[in-house]
């Protein structure tokens, strides 16, 4: 697709959602990606009752209770119905779908959700609590390593966070040297992939990521190569040598730890700092309760989840709640609805580390891309508040969080000025 035709259909799917929010739609405003209190929407949403119809043409879960029952319906899939019919009855003039300017899919995003189901069983011992949880020594070293030499003013987020994690990621595949620089580079220009599926991009943007999906995927492919013929201790030589698992298995999980997870990550640990240095005394708590900072991480999946909404399509007809959803609609499970609704939680608008319930995050959970890397991330997130409690406990903000434009899924965090 050459430039002019890429960019004229990402500049006529963005229109058409600039118009879609003009209504005050709770899920279209989302899609436009502005300034909006992500917890305005959130009530915006759940005021419209459990799941109402959105003017962005799907049905927008407005409660914890139906966002659980729609991600627990096996009905209802990650990845789009292939369409039907003639191609010679469609009309020139229709604007092609996102996923027809990006596809994404050599990037793991949008499989269908048995086959996340089936790489999620085959990366347990790999990638599952437990298992990440054995490199949490190795995940400290290198967040540890970034906070040295840091003092007085400085980006939490730049100088700090994401060098942090995306550096351990690199480790984690047994990267080292320049290597881990060509990874950086890499995960910079896919770090709107999860936005990029419901929002488009510019085209500068767009085509950075594509070409960033292509030059990982190619990395992956050589490192995978490389430890086939012997087992290995870093993530890439257990998975190679995974009973079951194939090349192209574990090519897909290693796009998706590097492209999801490492955004997931550094978004869920922006949006933990940023609760708690807004409170002052919460974070004076976790200075001299390390433990806490677990809590605050699932408390951050609640309150200010880093992946604000999953797109699932039915496969048939399906009735939630009230409402009949007919084979093909989309469902939006809306994160921000569900984790301030007060039928689920207690004081849904305090940010409470220590938070006694039963009730897991929805978001990041499940037979999703998401939940796939989410117990990698969480560690992450964890990691980074305890390496920066101990080592900067007098931390403080000093202006405004910053975020890019056109990220409506993960809010991306470029900017967190903060002094120690």
């Amino acid at each position: 697709m050459t430039d002019s035709e890429l960019g004229r259909g990402l500049l006529t799917l963005r229109g058409f959602q600039w118009i879609l929010g003009t209504g005050g739609d709770p899920y279209a405003l989302l899609l436009r990606a502005e300034s909006a209190d992500p917890r305005e929407l959130g009530r915006q949403a759940r005021e419209r009752g459990a799941l109402h119809r959105s003017a962005a043409d799907a049905w927008v879960t407005g409660t914890y209770a139906a966002a659980e029952a729609a991600l627990r319906d096996p009905r209802l899939d990650t990845s789009p119905p292939k369409a039907v019919g003639n191609e010679d009855d469609a009309q020139e003039w229709a604007a092609p779908t996102l996923s027809d300017l990006l596809p994404l899919g050599r990037a793991g995003l949008g499989l269908p959700r048995a086959e996340y189901a089936r790489l999620r069983e085959l990366a347990e011992p790999a990638l599952g609590a437990e298992a990440v949880r054995a490199r949490e020594a190795d995940l400290r070293r290198d967040h540890e390593a970034a906070l040295r030499g840091i003092s007085g003013d400085f980006d939490l987020v730049g100088d700090v966070v994401r060098p942090a994690v995306v550096t351990s990621t690199a480790g984690l595949f047994g990267l080292r040297g320049e290597a881990v620089a060509r990874f950086a580079e890499l995960c910079a220009g896919t770090a709107p992939a999860l936005d990029a599926r419901v929002c488009p991009p510019q085209l500068a943007t767009g085509r950075l990521l594509l070409e960033s999906v292509e030059g990982m995927s190619e990395l992956f492919e050589k490192l995978i190569a490389e430890r086939s013929p012997a087992p290995g201790e870093d993530l890439i030589g257990r998975l190679v040598w995974e009973p079951g698992s194939t090349p192209q298995d574990v090519a897909v999980l290693c796009l998706l730890v590097a492209i999801a997870g490492t955004e997931v990550a550094v978004s869920l640990a922006v949006n933990a700092f940023a609760a708690l240095l807004d409170r002052p005394q919460e974070w004076a708590r976790l200075v001299e309760e390390p433990g806490l900072a677990a809590g605050a991480v699932a408390e951050t999946l609640r309150a200010a989840p880093p992946v604000r909404c999953e797109n699932l399509w039915a496969t048939e007809e399906v009735r939630l709640g009230d409402e009949t959803i007919a084979s093909g609609d989309q469902v939006v499970v809306f994160f921000d609805s569900a984790g301030g609704d007060p039928a689920a939680y207690d004081e849904p608008e305090r940010f409470v580390p220590a938070r006694a319930t039963d009730r897991e995050p929805l978001a990041c959970s499940g037979d999703l891309a998401t939940g796939l890397i989410a117990p990698l991330a969480r560690l992450q997130a964890t990691t980074a508040l305890t390496a920066v409690a101990a080592a900067l406990p007098a931390l403080r903000s000093t202006g405004p969080l910053l975020r890019h434009p056109r990220s409506p899924v993960l809010r991306r965090a470029f900017r967190m000025p903060v002094a120690a």
